[in-house]
């Protein structure tokens, strides 16, 4: 057992000892939600999935929280997820977690990220000035992964979206710009092309919604996050009109399922 897991049972033994992760305690509860896939992390996952998580977090290689990489476990395991995209890549932490989560539950995954893999940010953000596809490839050489598969482009290239356009995918990950046009269209490109029963998650898109980010720090003494105005609004109006169901958020994600019956 690593000193990482050792720490957080300590601190937290009797939730620890009864915790169950039974999907039926997965609510429209996003603060609940986030402490099931906190725990879940802890006590579910694999320790390659601890160790992927606790690699990232150092030296500022990743953002996210140890809740997500629980939340990752939980899809793959339980929706198996074949054709697979994630727009918005950075250094390759979440990309990575997929091809881990892909070889552990055995499911032949086609992996793509679209990334133009430079330092350009957007209205809120800032990044550090490497050689992102450098650095990429060496996150997944240290878990011997094979070279991944990335479309250097924005998403909102020509390119980008035509390759897009090209497939239909079972899972979706929005994670690019936060400027709300670009989210708005990377999710309508990405709905028109996912398949039945695929899922579409939504990154930093929490503000408008019920997650009490100050209960998770006080009582884990955890940073977390509720997320940007851009990707926000395009969850609020996602579960306005019911395009899509939504399935869960857990702090700043939001899952949604392409279910026909609501069509």
């Amino acid at each position: 057992m690593t000193k990482f897991k050792l720490n957080f049972i300590i601190k937290n033994f009797k939730h620890y000892l009864y915790f169950e992760s039974n999907k039926k305690n997965i609510t429209n509860d996003l603060t609940k939600n986030y402490e099931f896939f906190l725990f879940y992390f802890y006590k579910e996952s694999k320790s390659i999935v601890r160790r992927h998580r606790l690699y990232f977090s150092k030296n500022k290689r990743g953002y996210g929280e140890d809740a997500f990489s629980g939340m990752w476990d939980f899809i793959f395991k339980t929706y198996q997820p074949i054709n697979i995209l994630e727009i918005g890549v950075y250094r390759g932490q979440t990309l990575s977690l997929f091809h881990i989560l892909s070889n552990l539950y055995k499911i032949n995954s086609k992996i793509f990220g679209i990334s133009p893999l430079n330092s350009s940010g957007d209205t809120v953000s800032n990044y550090i000035d490497i050689d992102y596809f450098d650095d990429l490839i060496k996150n997944f050489k240290f878990f011997n992964l094979k070279k991944p598969h990335i479309i250097r482009e924005y998403s909102n290239s020509e390119e980008a979206k035509k390759f897009i356009n090209s497939k239909k995918w079972d899972l979706i990950y929005i994670d690019g710009s936060h400027d709300y046009e670009v989210v708005s269209n990377d999710f309508k490109l990405s709905y028109e092309n996912l398949n039945d029963n695929g899922l579409i998650v939504i990154d930093d898109s929490s503000l408008n919604l019920e997650y009490d980010k100050d209960y998770i720090e006080k009582k884990y003494q955890i940073n977390s996050f509720k997320g940007h105005l851009g990707p926000s609004k395009v969850v609020s109006e996602l579960i306005s009109n019911k395009k899509l169901r939504y399935l869960f958020g857990v702090g700043h994600n939001n899952v949604f399922i392409k279910d026909n019956s609501l069509n």
